[in-house]
This record gives structure tokens, sequence and C-alpha cells, in this order.
């Protein structure tokens, strides 16, 4: 069923969410000690786009990484940087919360178009790098089943 199987990977990105944004903490905080507090969110927001492309791929949407959604998946979530990056500047200069609590509200901010994109770019690549017209896939890369059963390592 179509809309079961976009429930169930919202429920997994959502899940993604929670560990990614432990991963953004744990390195905002890490360097919040030794950097401005935005340098910290921007690397820690790095750091953690990164992580998050490896975990939708292999868990949420189940799609082998490639060199094309690698390079793309980060600018996907360049608008979501932004906006992270605007309402914790925001919340540290005209709010006044501290920089260590705004970080969390600058990622709930990003995440509602984020599910979005991302299945874009991680599922209709074709789509992202203007194909579509064709009607014919970005790759002639064959199906995941394809390349499981043919597999000797990791599998999702």
């Amino acid at each position: 069923m179509p809309g079961g199987r976009s429930g169930s990977r919202l429920v997994r990105f959502c899940l993604v969410g929670v560990a990614n944004t432990a991963v953004h903490y744990a390195v905002y905080i890490a360097l919040w000690f030794v950097v401005p507090y935005l340098v910290a969110h921007l690397v820690a927001a790095s750091v953690a786009i990164s992580v998050s492309y490896l975990l939708n791929c292999y868990y949420t949407f189940r799609v082998p990484p490639t060199l094309l959604k690698f390079l793309l998946y980060p600018l996907s979530n360049l608008t979501n940087l932004a906006l992270s990056a605007a309402a914790v500047y925001t919340l540290v200069e005209y709010a006044r919360v501290d920089s260590r609590i705004a970080t969390f509200a600058g990622g709930v901010v990003a995440v509602p178009a984020t599910f979005f994109v991302s299945r874009l770019v991680l599922t209709r690549t074709s789509l992202v790098v203007g194909r579509s017209g064709s009607g014919r896939q970005a790759s002639k890369e064959p199906s995941s089943a394809a390349r499981r059963s043919r597999s000797s390592g990791y599998s999702c």
C-alpha cells in the first residue's frame, strides 16, 4: 500500500532525525567550547548532514548510496541549514535564548521540508538532475533487489 510505505518511511525518517539531532548536538557542544556558536552550529550541521545521508540511504529509503546522491544530498539541505542557522541566530541575538538551547529550535524549523527534499534526492535522482522528461531514470543501475542478490557484502 503506497500510503503505508510512505508512512513507515516517515517514521524511519523521524527516528533518523532523533539520532541525527544527537549527533548534531554532541558535535555542537564539543565545538562550542572552542569556536563561536555559529561556527559550531555550521560544522555540527555539516557532520549531521553526512550522517543523515548514510542513515537515510540504508535505513529510511533503503537505497544504495551513490556518489551522485552523496553530492546532491548536502545541496538539498542547504535551505534547511540556512533556515536553522537563521533561527539559531535570531533566538540567540534577539530573543536572548542560550545558544546551547537555540540549536534545537533551529533544527525543528528545518525538519518539515527535509523529508520531502531527502526523498526526492534519494529516490528520484533523475528528477533532480533534469532527466525526468525522457521517462528514463538518471542511471542504469540494477534494481536494489538485483544488487542485493549479487552482493556478498552489506545489504540493507
